[in-house]
C-alpha cells in the first residue's frame, strides 16, 4: 500500500509542479513539492515498519529524522520559489537572454538596462534602447517584441514588452508600450 502510496504522490507531484511552473503559479508548484514530501513519507514509513519487524529497534526513530529532514528540504524549496514569486525576480539566465536577443535586433546601436518581473501569471519585460533617428521607432520596437516573444515563451510565460528609446545623434526620445501574448496557459 505505501509503495502505491509514493507512486501515486510523486505523478501527482510531478504533473502539479510541470504545470505550476508551465503557467507561472508558484502556488501550484508548493502544492506539487507538498504531494512529494507526502509520497516520501509513506516511502520512508514503510521502510521504518520493515526495519522494526526485521528487529532493529531504532529503525522508527532513524526514519522519524529522516522524513523530518525530508520535510524541511521540500519546505525551502517551496518557501524560496514563493519568496521569489513575492519579490517579482525572474530567472537571471531569462534577462541575459532577453538581453542578449534586444542587443542582436537589427538597428539597435545601444541597449540600456533590462529588467524583467511578474506581474500576475505575466513577465514584464523593460529595455531601454537607442536606435538612428531614420528608424521609425515602431519598426525597432516591433522587431523586438517579435524576437522577445519566443525567448520567453520557451520558458512558458506570457509577456508584456516595454520599450524606451532614444535616437542616436539628432535627439528625440519616448516609450514604446506594447503588449504580445504568447506561450501555454493561463
Amino acid at each position: 500500500m505505501a509503495l502505491a502510496g509514493f507512486a501515486g504522490n510523486e505523478l501527482a507531484a510531478r504533473y502539479r509542479i510541470r504545470t505550476g511552473r508551465m503557467i507561472g503559479s508558484a502556488a501550484l508548484v508548493a502544492d506539487g513539492l507538498h504531494a512529494r514530501a507526502d509520497g516520501i513519507t509513506s516511502l520512508a514509513v514503510l521502510l521504518g515498519a520493515g526495519g522494526v519487524a526485521l528487529g532493529w529497534n531504532w529503525a522508527d526513530p532513524v526514519i522519524g529524522l529522516v522524513i523530518t529532514v525530508a520535510i524541511l528540504a521540500v519546505l525551502r524549496q517551496a518557501a524560496r520559489e514563493i519568496y521569489r514569486r513575492l519579490m517579482d525576480a525572474v530567472d537571471p539566465a531569462l534577462v541575459d537572454r532577453a538581453g542578449a536577443v534586444v542587443r542582436a535586433t537589427p538597428g539597435v546601436l545601444d541597449v540600456g538596462q533590462v529588467r524583467m518581473r511578474w506581474v500576475g501569471h505575466q513577465i514584464r519585460a523593460e529595455c531601454e534602447i537607442v536606435v538612428w533617428c531614420d528608424l521609425p521607432i515602431c519598426t525597432a520596437a516591433h522587431q523586438i517584441r517579435c524576437r522577445l516573444v519566443p525567448v520567453v515563451v520557451a520558458v512558458g510565460r506570457y509577456l508584456l514588452a516595454h520599450v524606451r528609446w532614444s535616437c542616436a545623434f539628432g535627439g528625440g526620445a519616448g516609450v514604446v508600450g506594447s503588449s504580445r501574448r504568447g506561450g501555454t496557459g493561463g
